[in-house]
């Protein structure tokens, strides 16, 4: 494999989180960035993952992108991640890149039943400590009741602070998640 030049995989990596277009123009042009890492260590496919973007993520999986605990949960692949926790059941806490978990990977996934799945394995990681977005705060931003409801019931705080320093309920709000926001401050 070439060693592709740093400001391109930085920019493809980049595009990962939220320009479609732009992954697809970057591959098509370098197609041996498929699982190259910027220098903070994330692919694209993990960038898609942990925005939420499944179009990002079918796409580059579909060219053959290798996929972890983590895309599998964003993805909603229920029985991959059950395949997962059944061979070792402490991953139901696994942290993926930057340090976020797989509980949150499927809030922002917005996967319920994978949300499901890991905290009936015992994932630990409803809440995160202030200045890191949790689980809450994905469900919160999808605009996911049911989620935000779940996460509720598990002992997720309302009043976390995210890395913005929002709470779910103002991220909620700013998403346009009427409802949610209100559940949410309640």
């Amino acid at each position: 494999m070439n060693q592709a030049d740093p400001e391109t995989v930085k920019a493809f990596v980049i595009a990962g989180h939220h320009d479609f277009e732009k992954v697809k123009a970057i591959l098509e042009e370098n197609p041996t960035l498929l699982e190259a890492k910027a220098p903070w260590n994330e692919t694209a496919l993990q960038a898609a993952c942990h925005m939420g973007r499944r179009d990002i993520a079918a796409w580059l999986l579909e060219r053959g992108a290798q996929p972890d605990l983590c895309c599998w949960a964003a993805m909603g692949e229920v029985e991959k991640v059950r395949q997962a926790l059944e061979a070792d059941p402490e991953s139901a806490s696994y942290r993926g890149v930057h340090g976020m978990s797989v509980l949150m990977h499927a809030a922002f996934g917005g996967s319920l039943e994978v949300a499901k799945l890991l905290l009936d394995y015992g994932a630990d990681t409803v809440n995160e400590p202030d200045g890191a977005s949790s689980p809450l705060h994905g469900a919160a931003m999808r605009g996911d009741k049911a989620l935000v409801q779940l996460l509720l019931e598990h002992g997720a705080r309302k009043d976390a602070k995210g890395f913005d320093g929002k709470t779910p309920a103002e991220v909620a709000q700013e998403a346009g998640n009427v409802e949610v926001a209100r559940l949410l401050s309640s």
